[in-house]
C-alpha cells in the first residue's frame, strides 16, 4: 500500500494513461480487485469491470461482452508472493483471440488500457469527460449537471480538440486554478456539508505533523465517527 500511495503522489499531475498502466500492475491493485485469481481456466471479471466502470469510462460506456473480453485479456497478471512483486504468469494467460469493443485480436491486459485511452479517440473523449467530472466533483461539489455545456469551461472547453493528443490525458492540464471558476461558488457548492469541529480538529492534527504514535488513532477516529453533527444547508444562514 505504501508503494501504491507513492505512485499516486508521484504521478498525480502526470499522464493519466501512464498512471493507469502502472496502477494496474501493482500488487496492491492486483490483490484488492482479485486479478491474482484471474486465470485462463477461470476468468475473474472484477478488475476488468472496475477498470472501465470506476477508473476510465463510467457506467454505460462498455458492454458485458467487453467485460468478459477484458477479463480474459488480464488473465495471468498476478503476484510473485516470495518477493511480493508483479509477475506475469504466461501459463495462466488466455492467449487466444478476443473481441473487445468490436475489435478482434489477441488482447493482453495493458492493450485494453491503451485502446481506451489512446487508440480509440471516441472512448478517449469519454474518458476525458469522465475524469473531468471526477475532478470537478472533488474540487467543487457532487453530482454536477449532466451536460458538458454546464460544466466549467476551463475544465472542458478544450476536450474535443485535445482528445486526439497525448496531452489530453495530462491531469495537470485539467486541475483548477487557485481561484475556482464562478460555478464553484454557485448555489450547489455553497450548500455542501461542512466538516464538524471534531473532524476538522483531527484533520488539522494529522496534517500538522502529529507524532506517528497518535496518527494511526486519529485517522481511524476521523474515518469512523464524529461527536458533533456536520453543519449542512438546512442549518446554514441563507446566502452563506
Amino acid at each position: 500500500m505504501m508503494t501504491q500511495n507513492k505512485l499516486f503522489r508521484d504521478s498525480a499531475f502526470g499522464n493519466f494513461r501512464s498512471l493507469t498502466q502502472a496502477m494496474s500492475l501493482q500488487p496492491a491493485m492486483l490483490y484488492y480487485l482479485d486479478n491474482l485469481d484471474n486465470v485462463a481456466s477461470s476468468p475473474n471479471q472484477n478488475f476488468a469491470r472496475e477498470l472501465m466502470e470506476l477508473f476510465t469510462l463510467g457506467v454505460g460506456n462498455y458492454t458485458e461482452a467487453d467485460v468478459i473480453a477484458a477479463a480474459r485479456a488480464w488473465t495471468g497478471h498476478g503476484i510473485d508472493w516470495p518477493t511480493r512483486q508483479y509477475e506475469f504468469h504466461s501459463n495462466e494467460h488466455d492467449n487466444t483471440t478476443k473481441s473487445f469493443m468490436g475489435v478482434t485480436r489477441n488482447w493482453n491486459g495493458p492493450d485494453i488500457i491503451d485502446y481506451i485511452l489512446r487508440e480509440n479517440t471516441t472512448k478517449k473523449l469519454v474518458a476525458c469527460k469522465f475524469l473531468t467530472r471526477k475532478l470537478w466533483e472533488f474540487f467543487a461539489y457532487q453530482n454536477p449537471p449532466q451536460t458538458k455545456s454546464n460544466l466549467p469551461s476551463r475544465f472542458t472547453s478544450r476536450i474535443p480538440a485535445a482528445s486526439k493528443r497525448e496531452s489530453a490525458l495530462s491531469v495537470c492540464s485539467l486541475k483548477p486554478s487557485p481561484t475556482l471558476p464562478s460555478a464553484a461558488a454557485a448555489d450547489p457548492a455553497n450548500r455542501v456539508p461542512i466538516a464538524s469541529p471534531t473532524r476538522t480538529w483531527g484533520i488539522c492534527r494529522v496534517r500538522m505533523g502529529t507524532p506517528s504514535s497518535e496518527r494511526c488513532f486519529l485517522v481511524v477516529f476521523i474515518c469512523s465517527r464524529d461527536f458533533a453533527s456536520p453543519a449542512g444547508a438546512s442549518n446554514r444562514p441563507a446566502g452563506r
